[in-house]
């Protein structure tokens, strides 16, 4: 508001009641103007001759005036009167003759004198050449002319344009005998000494020590105390202004509200430099709720195992198998036992294993099509990359007593006899396996019992008898150590044991760790991945999507015209009561303000009540029954009147009242197609999360980098999702983006209207201040650990990851985030979208274990003579049957 006030004036013209951008507009306009009618070779000799002159200014602008009125310089574009008596412009080459003749007191001629000498008579020629429009001079048009035919453009040499060059130019201070100054920079651009003489300092000297003498003692302490106060206030000035000039949502960490303790002397400029403490590490929002590392599973496998359960719910229809709650997943993934025999995690194998069969059956297809290049895992993105052919690694097996052949890259030598054809085209390797002994991957005991696993899919027959065959059959063919960790160790473990006959592959499997039981799904995944089914569902989903989208184009159109109809009802029912508003107003106006008819009226009345005298004067003669006669008249009359009116009355108030039932009726219509319309649009957005099977994105990340995902898993048998919103650690690309801020270049503040600056030192401390002591530590160690001597694929540094059970967690974890900041404030909105799904879901995932541990506790204990019979509690995990197998 100040800046936009008539207050301001311009330095170089003295125009006044200028707004500040119209002052700043005129300065730059004016100096441009001197810059470029101004010679500049000229601008030099005339600060030369100013400098440490002591004069006023009109008496220095009159001495510098008359002294270069006929005295050029070379390379000055002036106008020349040439032979033919017309002036043309011409450049300034060289000085041909500049002498002085100096007279006597009688006028006689004496000593030639310099040039500096006033009184002298002077004689100057100047060789010039004419140019033309571009300045270019012109060969055949050089020679020597005086002074006198020379003459300078009126409007680049005038003693206001001196003016206002000095002013550009030079300063003066206020003392008296104070010399003009050319300022620093045009002093060094044109080599002008600033030091001032001898003379001019001593009195500059005596002028200030008067001035101290006159001051009382301590008044320079006290004036510095007042420069310093003023500037304090001018920076603070200058930093509120800077503050309010801010835009946010800005960058998370360059926010000025971890710069400034104190609103009242905020400081936006302080740079968050390494080993620098911040003032505010809190950011004025409290601590963030501390978020639970308790997943259930190891943490550098979660990762493994949120992909795998995301994969199966979303792709459960082409996979047929019925979803499953990430709860009961958990659970079945810790199950050891196997009796009674976990249907989740068996089906869960056979969905997959039955898909890789279908698959290897169809035609023209092999084994390399699907395991072979990236392969994309639909859900976080990760992908795992595999070899050209999927060759066994003869380097796994401990002995042998053949040892193959190897080309010069170490690749295995197939010879013709080790390769055949299958019926289907498929290539085969014959390799030679009698002389393995041990158990384990590639073993002739691998070969024999999953040989034929991909033969026919696993029947539904006596709880998919046989699936652990396949099993073992697909992981011999299919993997190798590089797909799968731990491979021999599993094949070893899973395969029947020839001193137990009792010893199954069922039993096996339900004794592997959970770890390794993740690694082969994770597998499986990978491979059923990339089937045509899985492509072709999504595929089908994209297309869905398409209409789904169309079909929310409709309904937000529609809803536009619903909401366009309800602003032209209200627009039409408020004209209405305005209209009779006025007409009331205007009616009780009249009624109250007498006018001439109401005068007139009293004057009709009195007339009236004279000839009713009169006529009663004269009824008095007449019969009684006339006059009874008369009266029945006049009641009937009375009565005529009345009963129309009153008809009158009811026509229209039927008539409003059936306009008003029309109004009503039709905002109900309204309503009611509105509401019905909301409904469609939220079963479009439910049907559109249920068909976005291309990826999972995560909400948005905090200032940290973390970043956040929810499943609502909506279309499955769970309709919480996983009840749970999930928290991951920056990646590597994040953690490299917060260590190029520790750079110099990245604290230099420059233009930017806040601070900045501050990497991981920065993050570390924000982070340990608000109580995340475990999630700055492995940041440190992850960011050490993306050096160029250090491995990135440790397990100690893989992604952490946390989550948020408690409604009131969220409520925290909102409170918390601050939208000033870019990331935060794209999180915060999408997590309040989401912010009725995700609270529902955790209460009734709540509400789900609760019951599920009463149903436990209460089930009756049966007891048998002859074998135990395990019961199994209605709702739980060991009860899941898949009710889409085929």
């Amino acid at each position: 508001m100040l800046y936009r006030q008539p207050i301001w004036q311009c330095e170089t013209t003295g125009r006044s009641n200028l707004t500040y951008a119209e002052a700043v507009a005129s300065e730059r306009k004016e100096k441009e103007r001197v810059g470029d009618r101004f010679p500049e070779q000229l601008k030099a000799c005339v600060l030369k001759r100013l400098q440490f002159r002591t004069d006023r200014l009109e008496a220095v602008v009159e001495d510098v005036y008359s002294y270069f009125l006929d005295r050029y310089l070379p390379g000055e574009i002036v106008h020349c009167k040439w032979d033919d008596g017309v002036m043309y412009n011409a450049r300034i080459l060289d000085v041909v003759e500049a002498t002085h003749v100096a007279l006597n007191e009688n006028g006689t001629n004496g000593d030639v004198h310099d040039m500096e000498s006033d009184k002298n008579v002077e004689k100057r020629q100047y060789k010039v050449q004419l140019i033309d429009q571009d300045l270019e001079g012109i060969e055949d048009c050089i020679r020597a002319i005086s002074s006198s035919e020379l003459k300078r453009d009126r409007l680049a040499y005038s003693k206001n344009m001196l003016k206002k060059v000095i002013r550009e130019c030079a300063s003066k201070e206020s003392y008296i005998g104070a010399p003009w100054i050319v300022k620093p920079a045009f002093a060094e651009k044109y080599d002008i000494n600033s030091q001032l003489p001898a003379d001019l300092q001593e009195a500059k000297d005596k002028v200030m020590l008067k001035t101290r003498k006159r001051k009382p003692q301590g008044s320079a302490e006290k004036d510095e105390d007042a420069h310093s106060k003023t500037k304090s206030k001018e920076e603070e000035l200058e930093t509120r202004k800077r503050l309010m000039s801010l835009k946010y949502p800005i960058e998370d960490l360059d926010l000025p509200v971890y710069r400034r303790p104190d609103l009242e002397k905020p400081d936006v400029t302080l740079q968050a430099k390494a080993g620098r403490k911040i003032t505010d590490p809190l950011g004025n929002h409290g601590l963030r709720p501390v978020a639970s590392d308790e997943l259930g599973v190891p943490g550098n496998q979660f990762t493994s195992f949120l992909l795998i359960w995301n994969f199966l719910t979303t792709f459960s229809k082409p996979l047929h198998l019925t979803p499953f709650s990430i709860d009961d997943f958990e659970q079945a993934l810790h199950y050891t036992s196997a009796t009674p025999a976990s249907h989740l995690i068996i089906e869960a194998h056979v969905a997959l294993l039955n898909t890789i069969i279908r698959e290897r059956r169809k035609k023209n297809t092999g084994v390399a099509s699907m395991v072979t290049g990236n392969l994309m895992v639909p859900g976080l993105g990760q992908s795992l990359s595999r070899s050209a052919s999927p060759a066994i690694d003869y380097s796994a097996v401990t002995t042998r007593t053949n040892t193959p052949d190897l080309d010069t890259n170490g690749d295995v030598l197939m010879k013709d006899e080790d390769v055949s054809f299958s019926s289907d085209g498929e290539v085969v390797l014959q390799l030679e396996r009698t002389t393995i002994s041990e158990k384990g991957w590639g073993s002739n005991e691998a070969f024999d019992v999953g040989k034929g696993w991909s033969l026919r899919p696993i029947s539904l027959t006596n709880d998919r008898e046989g699936w652990e065959l396949a099993l073992i059959g697909c992981l011999n063919e299919l993997a190798n150590p590089a797909m799968v960790p731990d491979l021999d160790n599993i094949i070893r473990h899973l395969l029947p044991s020839e001193d137990d006959e009792e010893d199954d592959a069922s039993t096996a499997y339900a004794t592997l760790s959970v770890v390794q039981k993740i690694h082969i799904l994770d597998f499986l995944v990978h491979v059923v991945n990339e089937c045509a089914v899985i492509k072709e569902y999504m595929e089908g989903c994209q297309e869905q999507m398409t209409e789904l989208r169309k079909e929310r184009i409709e309904v937000n159109r529609e809803l536009k015209r619903i909401m366009a109809e309800r602003l032209e009802l209200d627009r039409n029912e408020n004209a209405e009561i305005e209209a009779e508003d006025t007409a009331n107003d205007s009616m009780q106006s009249e009624s109250e303000a007498p006018s001439d008819d109401d005068e007139e009226e009293e004057e009709e009345e009195d007339d009236i009540r004279k000839v009713q005298r009169r006529a009663e004067h004269e009824s008095r003669h007449k019969s009684r029954q006339a006059k009874l006669k008369q009266r029945q008249l006049e009641r009937e009359a009375l009565e005529n009147r009345r009963l129309k009116m009153y008809q009158q009355q009811r026509a229209e108030a039927r008539a409003k009242s059936q306009e008003m039932r029309m109004k009503a009726e039709q905002r109900r219509k309204l309503d009611e197609s509105e509401r019905q319309h909301h409904r469609k649009l939220e079963q479009i957005e439910k049907d559109m999360r249920k068909y976005a099977a291309l990826r999972v994105r995560p909400l948005g990340r905090d200032r940290f980098f973390n970043k956040y995902y929810y499943f609502d898993n909506i279309g499955g048998s769970c309709m919480h999702g996983t009840g749970r919103l999930y928290v991951q650690s920056p990646s590597d690309a994040d953690i490299e983006v917060l260590t190029s801020r520790n750079g110099p270049e990245s604290n230099d503040v420059g233009d930017l209207p806040c601070g900045r600056g501050g990497g991981m030192d920065f993050v570390i401390q924000l982070m340990r201040a608000q109580g995340l002591s475990k999630e700055a530590e492995w940041l440190l160690c992850k960011s050490t650990a993306l050096g160029p001597n250090l491995e990135t694929n440790q397990d100690g540094y893989l992604d952490r990851w946390y989550c948020y059970t408690e409604p009131e967690e969220i409520d925290a974890l909102l409170k918390w985030m601050n939208p000033q900041g870019v990331r935060e404030y794209r999180l915060k909105n999408e997590i309040d979208k989401q912010y009725h799904s995700l609270v529902t879901g955790m209460k009734k995932r709540i509400h789900d274990q609760q019951a599920s541990n009463i149903k436990a506790a209460e089930l009756p204990r049966r007891s048998t003579r002859t074998k135990t019979v395990v019961q199994i509690p209605v709702g739980s995990w060991l009860a899941y049957a898949n009710k889409s197998a085929v």
